[in-house]
């Protein structure tokens, strides 16, 4: 199926994040990589997913959401920095995927039957491709991840400010010689 035809469909708009991988893309270790994507359209049968790098039409491909859970399918179709993917999966998991897309889509109409404290809420935004501008003036392409989370409110990105507190809790510990 083409996405034209999809997009005519009855489906689900969500952003969602996820990863996927790819047949024969390896990384320099041997093992299969994986990479960052944004399931943006849903239905029981097939998903638009934005990633990084694109397969080929008939490629399979493993993803994973964490609102939805696993998925296997085939690409169907390709568009700059996305795909179409055809789900395959069995009668019983397409009626509980219709139960969470529904529930999903519940909670994306009616926002405010969720309870949140923030002053001024999240959202993730809806292009998944950006640039980075560095301090040497240097830009690069980007698949912007969840992890960058947009305020209407004009605040800049938020950043990860316990990261560097972690990652010296999870140094191995020396033991003092005996």
């Amino acid at each position: 199926m083409s996405i034209e035809r999809f997009l005519k469909q009855r489906a689900v708009d969500i952003v969602m994040d996820g990863t996927y991988v790819l047949p024969n893309w390896y990384d320099p270790q041997g093992r299969l990589r994986t990479f960052t994507c944004r399931a943006t359209r849903v239905s029981p049968f097939r998903m638009m997913v934005d990633m990084p790098v694109v397969g080929k039409v008939g490629d399979n491909l493993t993803s994973y959401f964490r609102d939805i859970g696993n998925f296997e399918g085939t690409i169907s179709d390709t568009a700059k920095g996305g795909v179409l993917l055809e789900l395959e999966m069995t009668q019983a998991m397409r009626a509980k995927l219709a139960d969470k897309l529904t529930w999903l889509e519940k909670k994306t109409r009616h926002p405010a039957s969720i309870s949140d404290a923030r002053r001024t809420p999240r959202f993730v935004p809806k292009a998944s491709h950006s640039t980075l501008t560095l301090a040497d003036g240097t830009i690069h392409g980007c698949f912007r991840r969840l992890a960058v989370r947009c305020r209407r409110d004009g605040g800049g990105p938020a950043a990860d400010r316990n990261a560097a507190r972690r990652r010296r809790l999870h140094r191995p510990r020396h033991q003092a010689p005996a």
